[in-house]
C-alpha cells in the first residue's frame, strides 16, 4: 500500500480529493484528527465557496502534488462550515450544486472504474464487466426518473441490464452527488468555531448588476434584497418593491427590469420552488409599474412584510 507524506493511503487520497463527499474522504479526514481551526485550510475553503457562488460552471483542477490534494480535500471540509455559518439556505444549496458540478468535472477525466466506484457508494448499483458499466433495467428506470437527458429508449440493453458510458453514469448520479454534499448541512452555528463565524462574513453573493441611474442611498435595502433570495412573500416583493424600483427609481425599461426579477425569482426557487410568481406575472407588473409611475414600498412597511424572513437593517 503506497502511503502519502501525511501517512494517508495514496490511492484513497487521490480518490478523496476529487470526491470530498465520499466515504473515503470522510475516513481520511477522521484519520487526520483535525480538531482545531486551521487558517490555511479555512482560507482555501473561503476561496472555494466564493468560486462556487461566482462561477456559472465550476471545473475540477487535477494535481499530482499530495499537498494540493490535501488542501483540496480539507478546503471542502471548511467550506461546509463556512456556508453553514451564513445561515443562508440559498448559499448552502448553490454550494451543493456547484460541488456537484466540480465532481462531475473530475469524473469526466477520471477512469470508468472510479465512476462505478462512486456510483456504488451513492447507492446506484453498477457492475463493471469487460470495461463496460451496467445496471439492472428496473433499477435504471427507478433512478432515471429524476435524471435529465437519459432515457431507456436511447440505451443499449442486454440480458436485462442497461449498458452505460461514463457520461451517462454522470447524468444518472448527478442528483445523488448533490444530495451527498447537502447531507448534514447546514451545520448548527453552535458547533462552529468562532473564527469560522467571523470568516463567513467574507462570503458574498455575486452582485446583481443593474444598469441605469444610480439609486438614492435610501434604497440600499432593495439592493440588499436583490442580493438575497427569499423563500416567501415573493409575490408581493415583485409588485410592491422590485417592479416599481427597477422601472421608476432605476429607470429601466419594463423588459430589462423583468429579466432581472426573473433571474432573482429563479434563485429564490432554490429555497422554495412553490410560488405563484411566473414570467408573465413579472412582465405584467413591470409594465404596470412603469405606466402608472408606481414607487416602491417604504422601508418601514417592507420590514413588516419581511419580518422573520429577511433583516433589512
Amino acid at each position: 500500500m503506497a502511503v502519502s507524506a501525511y501517512g494517508l493511503d495514496q490511492a484513497a487520497l487521490e480518490f478523496a480529493y476529487k470526491y470530498p463527499f465520499s466515504n473515503e474522504a470522510r475516513e481520511l479526514v477522521k484519520q487526520l484528527e483535525i480538531k482545531q481551526y486551521n487558517e490555511k485550510f479555512a482560507t482555501a475553503g473561503l476561496l472555494r465557496v466564493n468560486e462556487d457562488l461566482e462561477k456559472q460552471k465550476v471545473d475540477f483542477t487535477p494535481t499530482s502534488y499530495h499537498e494540493l490534494m490535501l488542501t483540496y480535500l480539507l478546503s471542502y471540509v471548511y467550506a461546509r462550515m463556512l456556508v453553514s455559518a451564513t445561515a443562508n439556505m440559498y448559499i448552502v444549496k448553490k454550494f451543493a450544486a456547484a460541488e456537484a458540478d466540480r465532481a462531475s468535472s473530475a469524473m469526466s477525466i477520471d477512469s470508468l472504474e472510479s465512476a462505478v466506484r462512486l456510483a456504488n457508494e451513492l447507492n446506484v448499483k453498477l457492475s463493471l464487466v469487460d470495461s463496460s458499466a451496467t445496471i439492472d433495467v428496473f433499477e435504471f428506470l427507478q433512478i432515471a426518473k429524476g435524471a435529465e437527458g437519459i432515457k431507456l429508449i436511447e440505451m443499449s440493453l442486454s440480458k436485462g441490464r442497461v449498458e452505460l458510458r461514463k457520461e451517462q453514469i454522470l447524468m444518472l448520479i448527478r442528483s445523488a452527488i448533490e444530495a451527498a454534499v447537502l447531507k448534514g448541512l447546514p451545520i448548527p452555528k453552535a458547533e462552529l468555531p468562532a473564527q469560522i463565524l467571523e470568516q463567513a462574513k467574507q462570503i458574498k453573493l455575486p452582485e446583481v448588476r443593474v444598469s441605469g441611474a444610480k439609486a438614492p442611498g435610501s434604497y440600499a435595502w432593495i439592493e440588499k434584497l436583490l442580493q438575497t433570495p427569499i423563500p416567501d412573500v415573493r409575490h408581493r416583493s415583485v409588485n410592491l418593491i422590485l417592479a416599481p424600483y427597477l422601472t421608476n427609481v432605476k429607470g429601466l425599461d419594463p423588459d430589462s427590469a423583468a429579466n432581472i426579477i426573473i433571474d432573482y425569482i429563479e434563485k429564490c426557487k432554490q429555497l422554495n420552488p412553490n410560488t405563484r410568481v411566473n414570467d408573465a406575472y413579472i412582465r405584467y407588473q413591470c409594465k404596470y409599474a412603469k405606466s402608472h409611475g408606481l414607487r416602491p414600498l417604504s422601508l418601514s412597511r417592507a420590514k413588516e412584510l419581511f419580518k422573520g424572513i429577511l433583516d433589512l437593517s
